[in-house]
């Protein structure tokens, strides 16, 4: 039962992180990286989005984070928010963790530790004694070298289909404020990705093609053996198919057939002649075989339905697919253990900030179940 279509892998959730207060930060203060690889313009966005939260007028930010986000105005690599800070131009949080506590940099004339290759110039306050303290990584060529893969302009049109969806669902459960201001901005519906649409237009454009109900298949075919292998009756329509988990579909699939297949050998017993649906005025009882042909992906009548409802609909067309459920888009995401540097410490913390602390008690079966 269904297509194939766009499986959900929970990279938006891993992307929306916010570890920082901007993606520079992110790349220095974390060793969480493999994801910006992957998703550096998305989680810019995220970053983005994460600072309309702060802003003296959040509902105004917001508005305009959308809109943003809808034309494709977003500016990583000049001024926008979320991907470099305004007032950072070197990162030293990686290098801080190297030092004692009684310890501080030796700062040069422009202001930063004094730097020779990979190596820093630390003091001991206690001691008196200097030592040059060897990084294992340049931060600073870590940070730029990143920010470098930034799209000179970005939206949601470049996103993924599971970005796409993430972000359409982000904004539907808004203020609802927001949701006003921002239709006030949109002049056309066709450009717009956050435009409501309901269930019923992936009802209309998958109807009989994904799950054809009783009415398409011939009364004869008691058995949803002969007229299609690959097809079997079903009492639900695709949307709502979607939605359930598989042992709910099997099951409702499986009363489906059972109780369709009592009514259909009882119900041929009571036809009298045979037909061919192509006939005009026809015999009773004979079901129209024809009208699934007609809107199979082949069918005129199908390519006219979907051609209607992508033009009403516009941008937000290639949602209805994104949106769908299915038995293989169960996500299964695993929250990762990193390195994030607070205050002058790196910590290791979980997805959520959770600080992870190793537990060195050790504790048996024999421990617990002894008798004290």
């Amino acid at each position: 039962m269904g297509s194939v279509f766009p499986i959900r892998s929970g990279a938006p959730d891993l992307a929306d992180s916010d570890l920082a207060t901007s993606l520079d930060f992110h790349i220095a203060s974390t060793n969480f990286l493999k994801t910006v690889d992957i998703y550096i313009n998305e989680i810019g966005v995220s970053y983005a989005y994460n600072h309309t939260k702060h802003t003296s007028d959040p509902i105004t930010s917001q508005v305009n984070f959308f809109e943003k986000l809808n034309n494709g105005t977003f500016k990583f690599k000049g001024d926008d928010i979320g991907g470099k800070s305004k007032h950072a131009n070197n990162y030293l949080t990686r290098i801080d963790p190297l030092l004692n506590d009684t310890e501080v940099w030796l700062l040069g004339d422009d202001g930063l530790p004094e730097k020779e290759s990979n190596r820093y110039h630390a003091f001991d306050l206690r001691t008196g004694q200097d030592r040059w303290i060897t990084a294992l990584e340049d931060t600073d060529t870590l940070v730029k070298t990143r920010l470098d893969s930034f799209k000179s302009e970005y939206g949601i049109s470049k996103m993924d289909h599971q970005f796409m969806l993430y972000w359409v669902k982000k904004f539907h459960r808004a203020h609802t404020k927001v949701k006003e201001e921002y239709k006030k901005l949109v002049t056309d519906e066709t450009t717009n990705y956050f435009t409501e649409f309901s269930d019923c237009l992936g009802i209309l454009s998958r109807y009989t093609v994904d799950t054809p109900d009783n009415t398409v298949i011939p009364l004869i075919d008691f058995n949803y053996d002969q007229f299609d292998d690959s097809v079997a009756g079903s009492d639900l329509n695709p949307v709502m198919a979607d939605k359930l988990d598989f042992e709910t579909s099997l099951l409702i699939m499986e009363m489906a057939i059972k109780t369709n297949t009592l009514h259909r050998s009882n119900l041929i017993k009571v036809i009298k002649v045979m037909a061919d649906s192509n006939e005009a005025h026809g015999e009773d009882l004979v079901a129209d075989t024809g009208h699934r042909r007609r809107l199979t992906p082949l069918g005129k009548l199908y390519q006219d339905l979907s051609g209607i409802i992508s033009s009403t609909v516009g941008a937000a067309y290639q949602l209805l697919l994104s949106s769908r459920m299915d038995v293989t888009n169960q996500l299964q995401i695993k929250n990762p253990s990193l390195e994030l540097v607070v205050e002058n410490s790196i910590v290791k913390v979980d997805l959520l900030k959770n600080k992870i602390i190793d537990l060195n008690k050790l504790t048996t079966n024999s421990d617990v179940l002894k008798v004290v």
